[in-house]
């Protein structure tokens, strides 16, 4: 994966800039535990994370809601990663 490297040539800035990473980086953790805590009550209620054989005995909305879920994960996720390839270096 590509890493980018941000420079900057005063220390307040880069310390502001790794500042907004690393909050941003806390944040899509949180997010990432809260979904994946749904994602798991899911499973729980419903025995199986395989969609397929849930038609017909599972409400469609559930399985919509799970759905989204799991996209939601992965967006996040992959928001994380690009967030960890950043690197601040000082100028």
């Amino acid at each position: 994966m590509a890493k980018t490297i941000i420079t900057l040539k005063d220390d307040l800035s880069l310390a502001v800039i790794q500042h907004a990473i690393d909050r941003e980086e806390r944040l899509l953790t949180l997010a990432i535990n809260q979904v994946e805590e749904k994602l798991a009550v899911f499973e729980a209620r419903f025995g199986t994370r395989d969609r397929q054989s849930l038609f017909g005995t599972v409400d469609d909305m559930d399985l919509i809601e799970w759905e989204g879920e799991e996209d939601t994960l992965a967006r996040l996720r992959q928001r994380l990663q690009r967030l960890k390839e950043i690197q601040v270096e000082p100028w």
